[in-house]
C-alpha cells in the first residue's frame, strides 16, 4: 500500500478513524474536551500530561467541530449528532492526512448531516483524503468525488455518476445473477 508516497505500512499518524457510534463507550466518566483529547494519545504517550500544543489542538478541533461550547458537558449526555461530532473531532486531533469514517452519517439528524459534509468539504481542499463507507447512496453522490461500489470486492470504481448506472448497482447488490437466472 501506498500512503504519502511511501509504500508498505502507513504511520499512524497519518491515518485518522472515526468508528460508527455504537463502538465509543458513551458511559465512560469523561467530558467532550478529555474524549478529544484521547485522540492524541499516540502524540502524548501514555505517561505524559498534555501541553499547551495538545489543549491548543483540543481547541481548534472543537471550534472545527462545532463543540467549543460543550467542552465541558459529559459525552454520556449529548445527542446522536454532537456525539458523531466528538468522533470526528478526536480523530482530527491527531492531525491525519488521511480519515477513515466508517458510516458518519448513521443516526444523525439533517444539520449535523449538513455541519459534517461542510467540515469534510473543507478538509478535502486543504489536502485531506478521506475514505467513506456508506449505505446512503444518494449522499455519496451528492458529496463525494470518486466512489467504489463493493460487495466481497470492488464491483465497479469511478465518479458519483456511476451510483446512476442500473447495471452497476445490480453488480453491487449481486441482482446480476438472480435476475439473469430467473429470465
Amino acid at each position: 500500500m501506498a500512503v504519502e508516497g511511501r509504500t508498505g505500512r502507513p504511520a499512524g499518524r497519518s491515518i485518522g478513524y472515526v468508528p460508527q457510534r455504537h463502538e465509543f463507550a458513551w458511559d465512560f466518566p469523561i467530558d467532550v474536551a478529555g474524549a478529544v483529547l484521547t485522540g492524541r494519545t499516540r502524540q502524548l504517550g501514555w505517561l505524559r500530561r498534555p501541553g499547551a500544543v495538545d489543549r491548543a489542538t483540543v481547541d481548534e478541533t472543537l471550534e472545527l467541530t462545532g463543540l467549543t461550547q460543550l467542552r465541558r458537558r459529559p459525552i454520556g449526555e449529548l445527542s446522536g449528532g454532537q456525539r458523531q461530532r466528538v468522533l470526528v473531532a478526536r480523530a482530527l486531533a491527531a492531525g491525519p492526512r488521511i480519515l477513515l469514517l466508517d458510516e458518519p452519517f448513521t443516526g444523525v439528524d439533517v444539520p449535523t448531516q449538513e455541519l459534517l459534509n461542510e467540515l469534510f468539504g473543507r478538509l478535502a481542499a486543504e489536502g485531506r483524503a478521506l475514505l467513506m463507507t456508506t449505505h446512503d447512496l444518494a449522499a455519496a453522490a451528492r458529496t463525494c468525488h470518486r466512489v467504489a461500489l463493493i460487495n466481497r470486492t470492488v464491483v465497479a470504481e469511478g465518479g458519483p455518476e456511476l451510483l446512476a448506472d442500473p447495471d452497476q448497482m445490480l453488480r453491487a447488490f449481486g441482482l446480476d445473477h438472480a435476475i439473469g437466472a430467473g429470465a
